[in-house]
């Protein structure tokens, strides 16, 4: 499920992308763990492009055509059916139903701390959070920030988060400097002729990107002689006109620059140059 054609370069999609791979090294190494991805061809869900190997297979399942069967009780009935002995769900939107143990990552509980969705989709989502928190035998969280408030808001015990930071590509986000020639030909192409703040994510209402924009002109006007313009690097999320809107109204010191998805490459490059990077994600 996590990986819907519709959520392509968004954080969770590339995390479950990445784990996959490493899912795959590990059945390659270790004879005795073999892996099941739930996949189907009919439902627009990237994970049937997914090449299956030794240990590692594509595991259909009519139910994962209908979403909400298969995120209300279908997944942990797929796992029960194959036999598994342990169920991984790579974000809290999937309840562990059934009688195979599950692990879950939450990656925050912004859906309690910061609902940005309709109050409808605000209920769902907190539903399936404590559902996520309540019914996984582990939970996998991204930062000890973030561990604090599942402990405290969905009432976990301590000793049953565990805290793996995200990770990244070493080869590109490094100490290196970068090419020099490289990084001036994607300045020009994304008219980047500043010194530049820059913000990397899905450009969607939770980012608080329209608050960012908001304060990114006054913070130029003191001292006057501040001259960044604010780059916002990601694909149009949901809701984002708002934040275009304002992207493209600004006027005065500074201009903000919408560069659209980029490759970890080109990131990487922007993030070296960059005067400050908020980078909320690698993986977004």
């Amino acid at each position: 499920w996590t990986l819907a054609s519709r959520f392509r370069c968004q954080g969770t999609y590339v995390y479950t992308q990445n784990l996959l791979r490493e899912f795959k090294s590990l059945a390659r190494q270790d004879p005795s763990v073999s892996f099941s991805l739930f996949a189907s061809g009919r439902n627009g869900n990237d994970a049937i492009h997914i090449a299956p190997e030794e240990r590692f297979e594509l595991c259909s399942s009519l139910l994962l055509d209908h979403d909400r069967l298969w995120r209300f009780g279908g997944a942990g009935l797929s796992a029960s059916r194959s036999c598994a002995d342990v169920m991984f769900i790579p974000t809290a939107a999937t309840l562990p139903v059934g009688r195979v143990p599950a692990v879950c990552t939450i990656h925050d509980v912004t859906p309690i701390t910061m609902p940005s969705h309709s109050a409808k989709v605000s209920a769902i989502q907190r539903f399936l959070l404590r559902g996520c928190a309540r019914l996984s035998r582990m939970i996998i969280t991204s930062s000890e920030c973030s561990k604090r408030d599942i402990v405290a808001l969905l009432g976990v015990p301590e000793e049953k988060v565990m805290v793996i930071h995200d990770g990244c590509d070493q080869s590109l986000f490094n100490a290196e400097q970068p090419d020099r020639a490289a990084r001036a030909a994607l300045h020009s192409r994304l008219g980047i002729a500043n010194p530049y703040l820059l913000h990397h994510g899905t450009i969607q209402p939770r980012k608080n990107l329209k608050r960012l924009i908001e304060a990114y002109h006054p913070m130029l006007a003191d001292p006057a002689d501040m001259d960044f313009d604010l780059v916002l690097a990601g694909q149009l999320g949901w809701a984002s006109d708002e934040i275009v809107n304002a992207a493209t109204r600004s006027s005065g010191q500074g201009k903000v620059i919408l560069a659209g998805v980029l490759g970890d490459s080109d990131m990487a490059l922007l993030i070296k140059g960059a005067s400050l990077a908020v980078v909320p994600s690698l993986y977004e």
